[in-house]
């Protein structure tokens, strides 16, 4: 994805933010893919609605090339899931 329509997508979620009053959202990334293109936008989004820092978390992606990490298995990726949440809160 180009980086200017990321920027947009940025702003746009800015503007969401505000909108919906949402005070201190926790993002749930998925993916390290995602997780990088978050975290290089992170200071943006955290001036956007004013906040010192954004929370956070990354989980991996539920695919057939993840499966090391979750076996494949629903109740497993679950756990992992829950685990990540367990450590933002």
């Amino acid at each position: 994805m180009r980086s200017h329509t990321l920027d947009a997508d940025v702003a746009d979620l800015v503007d969401e933010l505000r909108v919906l009053g949402v005070e201190d959202p926790l993002f749930i990334l998925l993916g390290q893919k995602t997780a990088r293109a978050f975290h290089d936008r992170e200071t943006i989004l955290a001036n956007g609605i004013g906040l010192a820092q954004i929370r956070s978390v990354t989980v991996p992606h539920y695919s057939a090339a993840n499966g090391a990490k979750h076996g494949n298995r629903p109740d497993r990726y679950r756990s992992i899931v829950l685990a990540a949440l367990g450590k933002a809160s």
